[in-house]
């Protein structure tokens, strides 16, 4: 089917449900405790995949913190039909908004003793929120024989940001409201095959040996001021 659907939601009465009845029944959740509540559409075309959705989190402890939600994101990938002078080209893009509500108040331990949320302790770039947009074309040149490949290929991430700095309580001058980043990516991808026959316990066999060699590049960019959504 070119047309897929999913929901996956999970919620309790409270933030204190696991906590009151010492249950162990989130261990094989993620590392931070959270329960998913996501929904998303996608649908596969001949040559590119687009999908749309909600990914919104309930907190299973309080002493955990809140996480970003994605509210909405939107994927496009694919690839241009045909390989024209055997080059391909291929895209992802992603729109992100990323949101979360901070909860700076105390909540109570297991001795009924209050303490500070790990919320409260959030500010500068840990407390903003906003959108992303992130386009990475490529080209590549798959070249293929009997006896082995090889595909060099040269990707551009560029990935901006609009940042809402309404629960940040440092001074908002020091924060940078639209940072970006561009950065290009060279990679080399090459393998050798080698075969040949040999006999094992009088069984006929074919031995084969592939070494293979993946060589990437990355510059380096500064990105102390972008924020870690995700």
């Amino acid at each position: 089917s070119r047309l897929q659907a999913q929901i996956d939601y999970t919620a309790i009465s409270d933030p204190y449900y696991f906590q009151d009845f010492s249950s162990n029944l989130i261990a094989n959740q993620d590392t931070d405790r959270h329960l998913d509540q996501k929904a998303s559409v996608r649908w596969r075309g001949d040559h590119f995949t687009a999908e749309a959705g909600v990914h919104a989190y309930e907190l299973a402890s309080v002493s955990y913190l809140t996480p970003y939600e994605r509210l909405p994101y939107f994927n496009l990938s694919g690839s241009a039909p045909g390989e024209p002078g055997g080059l391909r080209f291929d895209y992802q893009a992603q729109w992100t908004h990323f949101d979360r509500d901070l909860d700076r108040s105390p909540f109570f331990n297991v001795d009924g003793d209050p303490e500070v949320r790990r919320d409260a302790r959030q500010n500068g770039l840990n407390a903003v929120t906003g959108s992303r947009l992130h386009l990475e074309p490529s080209v590549s040149l798959p070249l293929r024989a009997s006896w082995g490949f090889l595909e060099p290929k040269v990707k551009y991430a560029y990935t901006s940001y609009q940042l809402d700095l309404d629960q940040v309580r440092s001074d908002h001058s020091l924060l940078n409201k639209s940072p970006s980043r561009q950065v290009p990516i060279y990679s080399i991808n090459g393998g050798l095959y080698f075969d040949r026959p040999t006999t094992l316990f009088g069984k006929n066999y074919t031995q084969t040996l592939e070494p293979r060699l993946f060589y990437l590049y990355v510059p380096y960019r500064d990105q102390r001021d972008s924020p870690l959504f995700d």
